[in-house]
C-alpha cells in the first residue's frame, strides 16, 4: 500500500468511528490510527528498498561465482531488513533507522560499483586505442613489404631482360647466363621470404581486427550496463528525495533529527542529480499535506472531546454547590458526574 493509500484509509476510518460513536474517539483508536500512519510510511520505504535492492541483485547475479555469492548474501540481509521492518513489536524509530542505514549502504555500494565500471571502461578505450594503433602499423608494414615485392619483381624482369641480350651479344654468354641465375634465384628467394612475411602480416592484422571487435562489444557492454547503473542511481536519488520529505513528520524526535542532519550531509553531492524528481517531490509534499490534515483533525477532536469533559466538571461542581446550599437530590441527580479523564484522550 502507497503513503497515499494508507493516510486514504486512516482518514477514512476516523470519520467511520465518529460517525457510528457519535463521539470523539478513544485515546487507544487515536494511537491505532497513528500507528497505521507510521506502518504506513514504513511499509512503502521497505517496498521501495525491496525494488532496488531486487534490481542491483539481478543484475549481479549472473556474472563470476564471487559475484553470485554477493547477491546471494545481499539477498538473505536484504530478507531480514524486511523481516524487521515488518515486525510490530520493533519501535517505529529503530525501523526508520533500519531503513536509513540501508539506503545508505547501498548508495555507497552503488556509487563504488559505479567507480569500478568507469575504470573498467577507461582501459578498454585505452586497449582499444593500442589496437588501433597496432592495426595502424601493421597495415603500414604490409604496405612497405608489398612494395619492396614489386620493386624486387622489376628488378628480376629487367636482369632476365639484360641477361638474354647479353647472351645473344656475348659467345661466353653461358657463365653469365648461370651467373645471373644464381642472382635470380637469391632475388626469388628474398621475395619468397618478403611474401611471407607479408602474407604473417596480413594474419597479425586479422587478429588485431577481432581483438578490436572484441573490445569494442565490451565497450557497447559497458556502456549498457552503465546506462542501468544510472538508472539505479537516479533511483536511490527518488528514495533519498522521499526519506528527507518524510523526516519532516518526525521533527519531534531528536534522534531522528540528528540522523537526518547526517544522511544529508553524507548526500550532499547527490543533491544535484535531484532536479528531474521535482514533481515526485511535489506529489509527497501532498501527501504530506493530507496526514498533516488528519493530524489537525485528531487534534481538533481532542480539543471538543476536552472542552465537553470542562463542561461537564463544571456542571457537576455547580451541582454539588447547590446541593451543599440545600438544593434537591433530584437536581444533582440530573447532574451526574462527568466521566474520569482517562476515558478523554489529552488535549
Amino acid at each position: 500500500m502507497s503513503q497515499d493509500e494508507g493516510t486514504a484509509v486512516v482518514a477514512q476510518d476516523v470519520a467511520v468511528d465518529e460517525v457510528e460513536l457519535g463521539s470523539a474517539p478513544s485515546k487507544k483508536q487515536l494511537q491505532k490510527k497513528e500507528r497505521a500512519l507510521a506502518g504506513a510510511l514504513a511499509g512503502e520505504l521497505s517496498g521501495e528498498l525491496a525494488r532496488l535492492g531486487s534490481a542491483v541483485l539481478d543484475q549481479s547475479g549472473g556474472g563470476t561465482p564471487a559475484q553470485r555469492a554477493w547477491a546471494k548474501q545481499k539477498r538473505r540481509d536484504l530478507r531480514q531488513l524486511t523481516a524487521k521492518v515488518a515486525d510490530p513489536g520493533v519501535p517505529l524509530e529503530e525501523r526508520l533507522r533500519l531503513l536509513q542505514r540501508a539506503l545508505a549502504s547501498e548508495v555507497e555500494a552503488h556509487i563504488a560499483m559505479e567507480q569500478r565500471a568507469l575504470a573498467a571502461e577507461a582501459r578498454t578505450a585505452a586497449a582499444k586505442q593500442q589496437a588501433d594503433a597496432d592495426v595502424a602499423k601493421a597495415n603500414a608494414s604490409a604496405a612497405d613489404s608489398r612494395e619492396l615485392t614489386l620493386k624486387l619483381e622489376r628488378l628480376c624482369r629487367q636482369m632476365q631482360e639484360q641477361l638474354r641480350v647479353a647472351n645473344e651479344a656475348s659467345g661466353g654468354w653461358q657463365k653469365r647466363y648461370q651467373l645471373m641465375e644464381r642472382q635470380v634465384d637469391a632475388l626469388k628467394e628474398i621475395t619468397s621470404v618478403s611474401k611471407q612475411q607479408h602474407e604473417a602480416l596480413e594474419t597479425r592484422n586479422a587478429v588485431l581486427e577481432k581483438a578490436n571487435e572484441s573490445l569494442r562489444q565490451q565497450a557497447e557492454d559497458l556502456a549498457e550496463r552503465m546506462g542501468k547503473h544510472q538508472q539505479h542511481l537516479s533511483a536511490f536519488e527518488d528514495i533519498k528525495a522521499q526519506i528527507q520529505e518524510h523526516g519532516k513528520m518526525f521533527e519531534t524526535f531528536d534522534s531522528m533529527k540528528d540522523l537526518l542532519k547526517r544522511q544529508s550531509d553524507e548526500h550532499t553531492l547527490l543533491t544535484t542529480h535531484l532536479e528531474s524528481k521535482q514533481q515526485e517531490v511535489s506529489e509527497l509534499r501532498d501527501a504530506l499535506e493530507k496526514a498533516k490534515q488528519v493530524i489537525e483533525l485528531q487534534d481538533a477532536t481532542n480539543k471538543q472531546a476536552r472542552a465537553e469533559y470542562d463542561r461537564q466538571a463544571k456542571e457537576y461542581t455547580q451541582s454539588v454547590k447547590n446541593a451543599k446550599k440545600g438544593t434537591p437530590r433530584e437536581a444533582l441527580s440530573a447532574h451526574p458526574h462527568p466521566a474520569p479523564p482517562s476515558q478523554y484522550p489529552a488535549p
